[in-house]
């Protein structure tokens, strides 16, 4: 499963900022439900909706990228540990 910080890295590649504030809205149920959490906030309209109301356009397409990269990385788990040996480099890079 994704961290925030690689949520946060791909949402700077895309829109050069990292959106924090939705990202820890829509994985906010981890604390009550561990990695069940998806059931809240991970349907494209309601993550939409989330990033809509924080951000406006682009909030919800960073919301729908979200959800995305989760879907995704459940699936493949050689990409998630791509993303993160890339989130690791360009932190190195950065100093």
């Amino acid at each position: 499963m994704p961290d925030r910080e690689i949520h946060r890295y791909i949402s700077t590649l895309f829109t050069g900022k990292s959106h924090d504030e939705i990202h820890k809205v829509l994985d906010g149920p981890v604390k009550f439900l561990g990695r069940k959490h998806r059931v809240l906030f991970h349907n494209p309209t309601e993550a939409a909706m989330i990033g809509y109301r924080l951000a406006g356009v682009e909030g919800a397409l960073v919301a729908l990228m979200h959800v995305t990269v989760d879907q995704v990385c459940s699936r493949d788990k050689k990409l998630e540990r791509m993303m993160r040996k890339m989130r690791h480099e360009s932190r190195r890079r950065r100093g």
